[in-house]
């Protein structure tokens, strides 16, 4: 995945919308390719193997949630440091 894009500082509301529907399409892509890799994949495992993949899977996916929820508590909003968010 390409490294992570910012808006323009100065962008409008019309600007920040087009960004992010632009950054969803760009993941729901990433994701679409994974999933095809990821299936192509469990598709010739074992039974075993598919269990082993499945727990794996399962764990990475709570980890994965766990960081997102600590990041989203870093932000680095104005209105953290006292600023008005305008």
């Amino acid at each position: 995945m390409p490294a992570m894009k910012r808006p323009p500082e100065n962008a409008n509301a019309v600007e920040l919308a087009k960004f992010r529907a632009d950054r969803a399409t760009e993941m729901a892509q990433h994701m679409t390719q994974t999933s095809q890799a990821m299936a192509g994949l469990w598709a010739v495992l074992s039974p075993d193997q598919r269990l082993t993949f499945d727990r794996m899977m399962q764990r990475e996916m709570m980890r994965s949630r766990h960081h997102f929820m600590m990041k989203s508590f870093e932000h680095d909003h104005p209105m953290d440091r006292g600023q008005s968010a305008e």
